[in-house]
């Protein structure tokens, strides 16, 4: 006996080729193209959340950065000022 997986068959684009469509049949269509849509809004979630981590990383980094070179500058303005001391 072959296994069917209820997820992979209710991803299948159903229909009849009858021109008559019962209550059931759209009721079936309908619970379809919702939970097509909550896939579609999970997938959007994952995206924003996966751009939310980068451009917290980003942020990081670039704070880091910031402060590596205000400390470098700093040091920087005191060598000048000690230079200027001992100039004759």
């Amino acid at each position: 006996m072959t296994f069917k997986s209820f997820r992979e068959e209710s991803r299948i684009n159903w229909g009849v080729h009858d021109l008559t469509v019962d209550n059931d049949q759209i009721k079936l269509g309908a619970l379809l193209r919702i939970a097509y849509s909550c896939e579609l809004m999970a997938k959007d979630r994952q995206q924003m959340e996966r751009n939310l981590k980068w451009h917290e990383e980003h942020l990081s980094r670039r704070t880091r950065e910031c402060d590596r070179l205000a400390r470098s500058n700093a040091a920087l303005r005191g060598v000048i000022s000690r230079l200027k001391k001992h100039r004759p």
